[in-house]
């Protein structure tokens, strides 16, 4: 083998080799999972999140843009109108709340949303963690929910699944909305101990 066609063996070898590990470091960004989400994953429009000194045990109002101190950000939710938030499981299949700190034993999650007329009806689940709860909104108005979980492990996230998430038809002007909406959440509140009965 003569000395020109080892270097360009050589040279060959270095390029599929920087190659190949340009590759890897695209398919495998060092980036944080909030950056994952927003940039990558497309899960979430929460990017530039303004808190408040009040946290989840004091509430939160989906409509407000600001966020209690322990809410790191939100996945599954579409952006905010003036009475709150519609989940759109294009972006995720399940909303998802997550905590800047994990919560565990008992939790009483007071719960005010809506459903779309496709989702009236039928099961949205709620899980903290491994302990869970389903609610069945019976129409498409405002309802409240108090529900106790008990999760036995400590939990990052509040998370809601709704079981019809649907593309909305406005037939009469002839719009189209593509989020693929079943639940619009209007309040939520998250303090430790069990529901009052």
């Amino acid at each position: 083998m003569s000395t020109r066609t080892f270097v360009q063996a050589f040279l060959l070898a270095a390029l599929v080799a920087f190659y190949a590990a340009t590759a890897w470091v695209a398919l495998h960004p060092l980036v944080s999972q909030h950056y994952r989400d927003y940039y990558i994953d497309l899960s979430t429009t929460d990017w530039r999140i303004e808190r408040r000194a009040a946290d989840l045990a004091d509430g939160m109002a989906f409509a407000d843009s600001t966020y209690p101190s322990d809410v790191d950000y939100i996945k599954g939710l579409s952006r905010g109108d003036a009475s709150g938030r519609w989940s759109d499981a294009n972006l995720w299949p399940t909303v998802s709340i997550l905590l800047t700190r994990p919560v565990s034993g008992a939790l009483c999650l007071d719960l005010a949303m809506r459903a779309t007329p496709q989702q009236a009806g039928a099961p949205v689940a709620i899980r903290i963690g491994a302990a869970g709860a389903t609610v069945v909104p019976p129409d498409a108005e405002p309802h409240d929910w108090h529900v106790t979980l008990r999760p036995d492990q400590p939990a990052t996230s509040v998370d809601l699944e709704p079981s019809r998430p649907t593309i909305v038809v406005d037939r009469l002007v002839g719009n189209v909305d593509r989020r693929r909406t079943a639940i619009k959440l209007i309040r939520l509140r998250l303090r430790p101990g069990d529901c009052p009965t």
